[in-house]
């Protein structure tokens, strides 16, 4: 979806003291990376890929680490537990 391309989203993840801990960290938590991009582009999952194997999600997503993010807003940090 062409679209998409456009739009970025952004997950903070466990700090890590290496690229290769974050790496690691991805493979293991694609899955739902993968699913939640999905739905934001079609709800009916069953018009999604199957499988999603790890090169599938390598292929359609670009990933960057970054290892600092600085909050520079004026209030606080909020969780949204809507799971």
């Amino acid at each position: 979806m062409s679209w998409g391309a456009e739009d970025h989203s952004l997950y903070l993840i466990p700090s890590y003291e290496n690229p290769v801990e974050a790496q690691e960290w991805l493979v293991a938590q694609y899955s739902r990376i993968f699913a939640n991009e999905l739905e934001s582009w079609c709800r009916d999952a069953s018009l999604w890929p199957h499988p999603r194997p790890y090169a599938l999600f390598r292929e359609w997503f670009d990933v960057r680490f970054y290892d600092l993010v600085d909050d520079v807003a004026d209030t606080e940090l909020t969780v949204d537990n809507e799971e």
